[in-house]
This record gives C-alpha cells, structure tokens and sequence, in this order.
C-alpha cells in the first residue's frame, strides 16, 4: 500500500466520522418523534431552567434535570388561581415543592390525590400547575403509549 493509498484511506475515514457525528442518535431520534408527536396533540414542549430547579427546592437526580415539560394550555373556563408544584422524590414520593410542603403562591391547592398522581407513568418527576397551564417533567424514557397517558391525563384536568 503506497502514502497516496493510505491518505485516500485517512481523509475518507475521517469525512465519514464526521458525517456520522452529526446524525442523531437512536435516542435522540426517539425523543424527537415523542415531541413531534406531543406537539401534533396540542401540548407544548419546553426545557426546564436550573432556576425552576431551585425556586421549588427539588434536588433532582440526573434523570429529572434531563426531562422536559410537557405543557397543556387549559381552557379559560379551567383557570384558577395560584401555582404549586408537585415533585416526586424516590424517597418521599410526591409532595409539594418547597422543604416543607409550603405553597409557591397563596391560596388553597386544587385537591389531586396520591393515586391520581401515583397513576402518572414512573417518567413523570414533576407536576406544575399554574393558573392557566397544567405540565409534567417527563423524562421522556417510555414509548408513545406512555406519552399518550401523559397527554391524556394532562388534558382530564
């Protein structure tokens, strides 16, 4: 093999390396497919900021600063005062955001019991409701059935 045969090799390998680093991966690919489909259904998809993460005192593992939200505008006639957030810790399970439980803003928090929380798939690490919108941090790790029981959920508030 001469010099010439050995850099045709080199630059070839090295083109193809570099296409290939910019083809999304498998997952990527998956989660695109997830938001396009949540988009297609009305739900807005938006990353959290570490400020979100600190507001609500939640001290999320990997798994939760990954996720994203998955937001459904409610009705006008669905509105309510005031915004809590519920996260659910793998110790506690679900709670209020805050140390103790206390609310973000004042006022009564709109009654969701544990087993309508507990029925969210185990990928849910949070719920936001504020007074027009209701989300989860989804950490996106299940399939199209799974978001459709988000989507589904979301929407019965």
């Amino acid at each position: 093999m001469d010099a010439l045969s050995v850099v045709i090799i080199g630059v070839s390998l090295a083109l193809l390396g570099a296409f290939t680093w910019i083809l999304p991966s498998a997952g990527e690919r998956a989660r695109s497919k997830l938001r396009m489909q949540a988009i297609t259904c009305g739900v807005k998809v938006r990353m959290p900021d570490k400020k979100w993460f600190e507001e609500h005192r939640y001290d999320a593992d990997d798994r939760a600063r990954r996720a994203v939200f998955y937001e459904w505008i409610l009705p006008p006639d669905h509105t309510h005062a005031g915004s809590w957030v519920w996260v659910c810790d793998s110790k506690e399970g679900w709670r209020l955001s805050g140390s103790s439980g206390q609310l973000r803003q004042g006022g009564v928090p709109p009654i969701i019991s544990d087993t309508t929380l507990s029925a969210l798939p185990p990928g849910v690490c949070a719920f936001e409701r504020t007074p027009a919108t209701a989300a989860v941090l989804y950490d996106e790790s299940g399939g199209e059935d799974e978001l459709r029981s988000i989507i589904k959920w979301l929407k019965a508030l």
